[in-house]
């Protein structure tokens, strides 16, 4: 009976371990000291996105990509002509944290409908066009920067 109780008291604290770690909003968002964030998806390769340089403002769950499985978005203060705010939609859905998409938008407020109209307008030609305008501009030594590998070919791709 000591022995059973035992074996069911591991169980549970295996069981429990193995539960889906991100919860909404997403608990897999890494803050570091400098106010930086990346997500990172815990596997036993566990792997992190690179680190972001900017504040949270916000935090949601929607699926851009329209895949069923909810990205984990993060809403930061980085701000350009295009907007006040940058929205970062984590997939995890492959079982690795990867940037699967990134805009600007207006207000934190509106940047889920701001992000998927823009998602949605995006058109096959238009995009092989800006890949290849900013592959050609950023490739330095056969190697593509940050921005053209973590952001532009999975964006292209989703």
């Amino acid at each position: 009976m000591f022995l059973a109780s035992i074996l069911s008291s591991a169980l549970l604290a295996s069981a429990s371990s193995s539960v889906d770690l991100c919860e909404e909003p997403c608990t897999l968002i890494q803050v570091a000291d400098d106010g930086s964030y990346s997500a990172t998806m815990p596997s036993e390769d566990s792997r992190s996105t690179p680190g972001i340089d900017a504040n949270i403002v916000d935090r949601a769950v929607f699926d851009i990509d329209g895949d069923g499985f909810a990205e984990r978005v993060v809403i930061d203060d980085r701000e350009s002509a295009f907007g006040s705010v940058s929205a970062v939609f984590f997939d995890v859905s492959s079982g690795e944290a990867f940037i699967a998409f990134q805009c600007q938008a207006s207000t934190s407020e509106t940047a889920l409908a701001d992000c998927a109209a823009w998602n949605n307008s995006l058109v096959a030609a238009d995009v092989a066009a800006g890949l290849d305008r900013v592959q050609a501009s950023t490739r330095t030594d056969e190697t593509l920067d940050w921005e053209t590998q973590h952001l532009l070919i999975p964006n292209v791709t989703t």
